[in-house]
């Protein structure tokens, strides 16, 4: 089974298993995605190269929801407004 990863906000990339579609997410990691106009899933390839070019961080569905509950997304976003 191969994985799938989309593109989310805040540099961030959610990977998910193949079994588990982007649309079963729960509604608040959804909100996330970076273009809710043009959700494209990515493959292993595509989410390493924005790790490689950009630092984004790849996810699981789990850290990810982790993450969202956490301050950090508050942090990033002040980040992202400073510079």
């Amino acid at each position: 089974m191969n994985p799938h990863y989309y593109l989310m906000k805040n540099k961030k990339i959610l990977r998910l298993e193949d079994e588990v579609s982007f649309a079963s997410i729960p509604q608040n990691m959804r909100e996330h995605v970076f273009d809710a106009d043009e959700i494209i899933p990515l493959d292993q390839d595509q989410a390493n190269w924005r790790v490689a070019i950009f630092r984004d961080e790849i996810m699981d569905q789990e850290e990810y929801l982790e993450w969202l509950q956490s301050n950090a997304i508050e942090e990033a976003d002040r980040d992202l407004i400073a510079n």
